[in-house]
C-alpha cells in the first residue's frame, strides 16, 4: 500500500505526479516555459523509474509463496487511517509540478508571474491533497490511538508538515507578485523549499535516520532519496543566484500597514514556524554529529516555540482581509470595532 510499503508508495508517487504533471501542461502551448517544465518533470520521474526498476521493484516476485497473513494491523482498521496516507503522498508528489515550473521560469529567465498563473490551482491542489491527509491522520490519532491530542509532533508527523507550511506561505505571497510584481525570490524559494521539504521528508521517513513512534519499514532507498535532494539542492540554489539580478522587485512596499505588509508578515511567521519544527526534528543528527550525543526535543519544546507564532497567525487571520492593497489609512481601525467588541 501506498502508506507502509516503499515499492507501492513510490509507484503511487510517480503516478500521481506523472497525471498531474501531464494535466499541467494541457493548454500551455508553445514556448521556453512548457518545454523547460516539462524537461524537469521528466527528471523527477526519471529519478523515481531509476529507483523503482533497481532499487525497489513492485513487481518483483518471491521465491516462495507466502502463507496468508492475519491481515491489518487492527489500530489501522479505520476509514480515515485507509485512505490517511494515499491523500498524504498524493500532496508530497503534487508539490513536484509548482516547482517544475518555477524551475522552468528560472532557466527560462522569465521573471514575471506567468508559472504563478499557470499552476495557481495546481498548487491548491497540493496544499488541499497535505491538508486532507494531514487532518485525517489527526483525526486518527485522537479517536483510536487516544492520544490525547490530535498532534504528537514526532519526526514523521513535522516531515509531512513542514511541506504544509511553506506552501500556505507561498500561497498567499504569489498574489503579491500577481497584483504588485513583489517577492518573485521570494516566491520561488518557497515553491523550491516545498519540494525539498517533500523529497526530505521520504528520506526521513524510509531511512530511519531519526527515530520515530511511527513504524515504517526500513527500505534501501534512503541514501538514493539523500543523493536527489543534495542534487536538487545544489542545482536549485545555483539556479537562484544566477537568475537573482531578474527576480527584483518591479516596485517596493509603500506602507508596512497594507495588504502587503499582512501577507509579508504571515509569510515571514509561517517560515519561522517551518524553522522551528525543522530544527526540532533534525536535532537529533545535528547533537550527534558536533558531540557524539543524541538530543531530543519533546512535545513540549514545539508548544512553546510555535505557540505564539501561531497566536499571531490567527491575528492576522482576523485583521488581514480588512486591510487594502498598497496602502492603509485609518478607516479600517472602525472595521475592527464590532469584532473587537464581540471577541
Amino acid at each position: 500500500g501506498p502508506g507502509r510499503g516503499p515499492e507501492g508508495a513510490l509507484l503511487y508517487w510517480r503516478r500521481v505526479l506523472a497525471v498531474i504533471g501531464g494535466l499541467s501542461l494541457v493548454g500551455t502551448g508553445a514556448g521556453r516555459l512548457p518545454a523547460y517544465a516539462t524537461g524537469v518533470l521528466g527528471a523527477i520521474l526519471g529519478f523515481f523509474l531509476l529507483v523503482l526498476h533497481f532499487v525497489a521493484s513492485p513487481f518483483q516476485l518471491l521465491d516462495f509463496v507466502p502463507a496468508d497473513g492475519t491481515g491489518l494491523n487492527p489500530l489501522l482498521r479505520d476509514g480515515g487511517m485507509l485512505i490517511h496516507p494515499p491523500f498524504l503522498l498524493a500532496g508530497f508528489a503534487s508539490f513536484g509540478v509548482p516547482f517544475a515550473f518555477a524551475i522552468a521560469g528560472l532557466l527560462a529567465g522569465r521573471a514575471d508571474a506567468a508559472w504563478i498563473v499557470h499552476t495557481r490551482r495546481l498548487a491548491l491542489l497540493a496544499w488541499g491533497l497535505q491538508s486532507t491527509g494531514l487532518t485525517l491522520g489527526m483525526w486518527w490519532a485522537y479517536h483510536v490511538l487516544g492520544w490525547g491530542g490530535y498532534w504528537g509532533w514526532d519526526a514523521v508527523e513535522n516531515v509531512a508538515l513542514l511541506p504544509w507550511l511553506v506552501t500556505t506561505a507561498y500561497i498567499h505571497s504569489s498574489q503579491i507578485q500577481e497584483r504588485r510584481g513583489m517577492l518573485k525570490a521570494w516566491n520561488h524559494g518557497l515553491v523550491i523549499a516545498a519540494f525539498l521539504l517533500a523529497i526530505f521528508g521520504t528520506f526521513v521517513v524510509r531511512s530511519g535516520i531519526i527515530q520515530s513512534v511511527h513504524s515504517f519499514a526500513l527500505s534501501a532507498i534512503g541514501p538514493w532519496f539523500l543523493g536527489f535532494l543534495a542534487l536538487a539542492v545544489v542545482a536549485s540554489g545555483l539556479l537562484l543566484s544566477i537568475r537573482a539580478p531578474l527576480l527584483g522587485s518591479e516596485r517596493g512596499f509603500e506602507s508596512s500597514i497594507s495588504r502587503e505588509g499582512a501577507f509579508l508578515l504571515q509569510n515571514l511567521l509561517f517560515a519561522a514556524l517551518a524553522f522551528a519544527v525543522f530544527w526540532g526534528t533534525v536535532l537529533p543528527l545535528v547533537s550527534q554529529l558536533y558531540n557524539g550525543r543524541t538530543a531530543v526535543v519533546g512535545a513540549a519544546f514545539y508548544e512553546r516555540v510555535t505557540g505564539p507564532l501561531f497566536l499571531l497567525l490567527l491575528a492576522l487571520l482576523a485583521i488581514g482581509p480588512l486591510l487594502p492593497w498598497r496602502r492603509a489609512g485609518t478607516a479600517w481601525l472602525r472595521t475592527l470595532k464590532w469584532p473587537l467588541t464581540l471577541a
